[in-house]
């Protein structure tokens, strides 16, 4: 199994999980981030939704990856 797409995938999404879990860092703990922002709530669930999303998809592909090793995933699958 060629896992550079996978690895890359990866690295996307944890990419993403970071830069959501910064924004929701920010919100919380910097005034000046927010500036007259009104829905921060809204703004944060936002980004926790983000986070889920990001993180799903780093359990996918840690367990396909995990599979491949075991040879459940092969090439010509």
């Amino acid at each position: 199994m060629n896992t550079q797409i996978l690895n890359t995938l990866r690295n996307h999404a944890q990419s993403e999980l970071d830069v959501a879990a910064l924004n929701v860092n920010i919100y919380l703990n910097s005034s000046t981030g927010i500036g007259e922002h009104s829905g921060i709530a809204q703004s944060i669930q936002h980004q926790l939704d983000s986070m889920a999303a990001a993180q799903g998809r780093l359990d996918a592909i840690d367990y396909i990856l995990s599979q491949s090793i075991e040879g459940v995933f092969n090439e010509s699958a």
